[in-house]
């Protein structure tokens, strides 16, 4: 029992008593969960996974030879936390990050993950389309023709959108499971 026995003195006030019942208080409290995941953390979850879900055309299917290359620019707040996703299996292949810098081509990239200021943004735009990338888009980009999945923060929830015209651009195809999950579907 939590109540003590012994009465309490008016006069001090953490007695016996007041530190028996902050200790049963403590019990009662909810068991502190687990540290919230980083936003980066869970982007950079959902980006994998959407990769997980879309078939390239013969040729440029990742397989061990040819890993699924996810390009990223240099400083981008995904970059480590998708660069310790690298060598996960998918697929027939194994999932890969190449970072990009300004110079840099993005020959042999699958898809790309565009973030940044508007110089950036459209950098990486046109980078996509030489490379016939599929582009997923932070939620902080403003969506163009060269976006494919852009992610969209809704509350407290990450969801996404899909731009089907852009992935049939990129080459690929996409799985319907994906589809049922977007928030939105473009033609």
């Amino acid at each position: 029992m939590c109540a003590s026995d012994q009465p309490a003195a008016e006069s001090a006030p953490w007695t016996r008593r007041s530190w028996a019942l902050v200790f049963c208080l403590s019990l009662m409290a909810p068991i502190s969960a687990a540290p919230a995941v980083e936003e980066s953390e869970l982007k950079a979850a959902i980006v994998f996974n959407l990769l997980l879900f879309i078939d390239w055309p013969p040729g440029r299917e990742p397989s061990q030879s040819n890993p699924l290359a996810l390009c990223v620019r240099s400083g981008s707040p995904l970059q480590a936390p998708l660069e310790r996703l690298s060598g996960r299996t998918v697929r027939n292949g194994r999932f890969a990050v190449q970072v990009l810098g300004p110079a840099t081509a993005a020959l042999g990239c699958h898809a790309l993950f565009v973030d940044g200021d508007e110089s950036e943004r459209a950098w990486m735009a046109r980078v996509a389309g030489t490379a016939r990338a599929v582009v997923i888009a932070d939620d902080t980009t403003q969506q163009n023709d060269a976006t494919a999945v852009q992610l969209r923060r809704l509350e407290r929830k990450l969801g996404f959108d899909i731009n089907m015209s852009a992935l049939r651009g990129a080459g690929v195809q996409v799985s319907s499971k994906l589809l049922r999950l977007a928030r939105v579907i473009q033609e």
